[in-house]
């Protein structure tokens, strides 16, 4: 599954005592609705 929507998988790590997952930082995006105008359609189209 992809899309511009999904964090990108930045890598894993399972060597240690604790395994450790990093993905994109998606704090900047615009969470929750309501949307900018355009934005859902930008989504359905995805």
């Amino acid at each position: 599954m992809g899309g511009s929507f999904l964090p990108d998988f930045l890598g894993f790590d399972d060597q240690g005592e604790l395994p450790a997952l990093a993905l994109e930082d998606l704090s900047a995006a615009t969470w929750p609705p309501p949307w900018p105008e355009g934005s859902v359609e930008s989504v359905a189209r995805a």
